[in-house]
């Protein structure tokens, strides 16, 4: 089931302060086809992208690097492009927390898939339609697609279905 992201409104709800995030769409080719990773949360029945927190003195690069490590297990990616942010809502103790996240497209160069997070139930390669299916958040699957698109553009995804 895709869950839609309450979007930012102007309203009179306590808010705690923004939390600036970053992640990326992790690829690899396999078989001549491309593959993305995800990591499966609250008991594997949210799909999403690797994402987290930037830390004090981290840039959006070095923060989805980071996180895709601590989420995934994979030690080494290599960032090619900004895909773009998204912006939504969610709740602390009924209290509206304001969240942006920033997404990479990277490149898989080395690692296997682990995890030792607490709040990561799973990570698992998926082909890209697959992972587009599995995926809950409709915020996130918009920045699959467009690094869809961009890899369709490097010839990369020509053999995958539209």
């Amino acid at each position: 089931m895709v869950r839609k992201a309450e979007i930012f409104e102007s309203d009179s709800l306590t808010s705690l302060k923004k939390i600036f995030s970053s992640g990326a769409v992790v690829y690899k080719i396999f078989r001549n086809k491309v593959k993305i990773v995800l990591i499966a949360k609250n008991k594997k029945q949210i799909w999403c992208l690797p994402k987290g927190k930037i830390e004090k003195g981290e840039t959006r690069e070095q923060a989805a690097i980071r996180e895709v490590s601590e989420e995934t297990g994979i030690q080494t990616i290599q960032l090619k492009r900004y895909l773009g942010k998204i912006s939504y809502n969610y709740y602390i103790s009924d209290i509206r927390q304001p969240k942006t996240v920033h997404f990479f497209l990277a490149k898989y160069i080395k690692g296997r898939l682990y995890t030792t997070d607490i709040e990561i139930d799973d990570t698992k390669w998926f082909f890209l339609s697959d992972a587009i299916a599995q995926m809950s958040y409709s915020s996130e699957i918009k920045i699959v697609k467009k690094a869809k698109l961009i890899l369709k553009q490097h010839r990369l995804c020509e053999k995958n279905k539209p």
